[in-house]
C-alpha cells in the first residue's frame, strides 16, 4: 500500500471553560490533524501537544515535523513510511503520532475503523471545582444535565485531595 497524498491541517478548539490539570490550565486545544489517502483509503490522525507533564513538544514543533515530513512520505509503502517516522520516536513522539495512527486507518487497522452503526457515548461530567462550596454547585450542574458519570480530577494539591 502506498501513501499518494497527505493533508495536514491545524485546529485550535477553545474551550468553553479552562480545563484545569495538575500541570497546566488549557484554555484552547491546540492539535495538528493529519490525513493520509493511500490506495482509496484514507486514515485521519491527530495530535495535541503543549499539555505540560504529558508531551515536551510544542504545538509549533508538531506542525513544523508534519510539514518537514510529509513530502518525505508521499509515494513510500506504509511499511517503509512507519520505519522512516519511527526512527524520530526518541526526539518527536507526538509529532508521528498522527502519521502512524493515520497510516493504520488507511490500512484498514480493525482497532480504528468507525463503527458499523451509529452509538451512543454517554459524557462524563469533569469536576474542576476546588472547595466544597463549588464542588456542590458543579455535581448539581451536572445532576440536573444529566451526566452519570462524574470525574474527580485529582493531583493539585495531594494533602488536600486526600
Amino acid at each position: 500500500m502506498t501513501i499518494e497524498k497527505i493533508n495536514l491541517y491545524r485546529i485550535r478548539v477553545p474551550l468553553k471553560r479552562p480545563y484545569k490539570i495538575a500541570t497546566a490550565e488549557m484554555k484552547d486545544f491546540d492539535m495538528t490533524v493529519v490525513v493520509i489517502r493511500a490506495e482509496g483509503h484514507e486514515g485521519i490522525g491527530e495530535a495535541m501537544a503543549g499539555v505540560p507533564g504529558y508531551f515536551w513538544e510544542t504545538p509549533e514543533e508538531v506542525w513544523n515535523f508534519a510539514i518537514t515530513q510529509s513530502p518525505f512520505l508521499v509515494g513510500l509503502n506504509v511499511k517503509k513510511a512507519k520505519t522512516h517516522l519511527l526512527s524520530f520516536i526518541g526526539k518527536n513522539p507526538c509529532a508521528i503520532t498522527p502519521f502512524l495512527s493515520g497510516i493504520e486507518m488507511a490500512a484498514g487497522s480493525s482497532i480504528l475503523a468507525a463503527p458499523v452503526q451509529a452509538q451512543e457515548v454517554p459524557l462524563v461530567g469533569i469536576l474542576q471545582a476546588t472547595d466544597k462550596g463549588g464542588v456542590e454547585k458543579e455535581v448539581g450542574e451536572f445532576l440536573t444535565s444529566g451526566y452519570e458519570t462524574i470525574k474527580i480530577k485529582v493531583g493539585f494539591d495531594p494533602d488536600k485531595d486526600l
